[in-house]
């Protein structure tokens, strides 16, 4: 085995156990520094990474401006659990639906699941919103990253968006009652979703909405779960060491040269192959990793290689039950999700 192939290999072992973290009820995020750090000490030990290289590979890619924006958005989803519950009118499964394109699946998830009845409730919600996400292009990690590297934006993905939101399926008693919500709450969020439609004001629109939620729930900050927006974070440090430590080159050059062998079933090893990078690195490390592959893959002549990438992508990130707090309630549900997108994606592509 080459040395890049076996630095590959240990840092992508350690990167899995990101995905091992989520499932710990107890210092979560404690885990998920601990293996920031060990990827980066092993990096340096290597020479495949420096401490430069995070800001330089995300310059590069052009992708600060979305970082910043999904990072923003699991603040704002943090801070809308504190601040109350907005009013949202109509059946719980439009509402989820438009909800998650307007916000985004974690700006989606996070105002659902503070109106949701219970735990399960938000879980079906949550998902609900992340496959609206999959229909705008506002909030959701696959859409912000990938959507300029395609020709004609991934509108493609609407389809599969809304077939994520019916294996969700929202019930009709989910959301609380209209007379429980809070005006002010519903206004601030209703001005954050309008405030993502002005390209040069997206995300201080959803970092004043998040200090107006913060202030509005100002006594609610001490029982502030603070591990999703620790989790966004640190997923960024360590697709930037994988993709130093050339994971990216790889796996691009093993499925271009595997492409025609594979034939008919290429679509869906790149579906499975970005779910279960989200699923690891949450959709926003699994998403700068699904970036860097798609700069790197030149010689893919796969038709739809892309969006199937982009779809998996964004059906395997569970940032949206982090962010609600139904990660075990909504767990089934989501690997779900995952299999029919999986298995629909040649369907729905070619």
């Amino acid at each position: 085995m080459q040395e890049i192939e076996f630095n590959c290999l240990v840092l992508g072992v350690l990167a899995a156990l990101m995905g091992v973290a989520l499932h710990w009820r107890r210092r979560r995020l404690v885990m998920v520094l601990a293996v920031v750090f060990a990827m980066s000490i092993f990096g340096l030990m290597k020479g495949v990474v420096f401490p430069s290289d995070a800001l330089e590979l995300l310059a590069d890619l052009d992708l600060s401006d979305a970082v910043i924006r999904l990072v923003l958005w699991a603040g704002f989803g943090v801070a809308v659990r504190s601040a109350g519950r907005a009013w949202l009118p109509g059946p719980p499964i439009v509402v989820a639906t438009l909800t998650g394109a307007l916000l985004g699946e974690l700006g989606g998830a996070a105002v659902l699941s503070a109106a949701a009845r219970d735990r399960s409730a938000a879980a079906r919600l949550a998902l609900a919103a992340a496959g609206g996400g999959m229909i705008g292009r506002f909030g959701d990690p696959a859409m912000l990253l990938l959507w300029d590297r395609m020709d004609g934006g991934l509108w493609v993905l609407a389809p599969i968006g809304l077939l994520c939101v019916v294996v969700a399926r929202p019930n009709a008693t989910d959301l609380i009652p209209e007379e429980e919500s809070d005006p002010v709450v519903t206004l601030i969020g209703a001005l954050t979703a309008a405030s993502v439609f002005v390209p040069s004001f997206g995300n201080m629109g959803v970092g004043l909405g998040t200090i107006a939620l913060l202030w509005v729930g100002r006594s609610r900050l001490r029982g502030l779960p603070l591990w999703p927006v620790g989790w966004a974070l640190a997923t960024v440090p360590v697709v930037c060491i994988l993709a130093a430590a050339g994971l990216p080159e790889l796996a691009a050059g093993a499925l271009e040269q595997a492409q025609y062998d594979l034939n008919d079933t290429t679509l869906t090893v790149l579906a499975a192959g970005g779910a279960l990078a989200s699923a690891l690195l949450d959709g926003t490390g699994g998403s700068l990793l699904a970036a860097a592959f798609a700069d790197r893959a030149l010689s893919m002549s796969v038709d739809g290689w892309l969006p199937a990438l982009a779809a998996g992508t964004a059906v395997g990130g569970l940032g949206p039950l982090i962010v609600a707090d139904a990660l075990g309630p909504g767990l089934f549900r989501w690997m779900l999700q995952v299999a029919v997108v999986v298995a629909v994606v040649d369907l729905v592509l070619v």
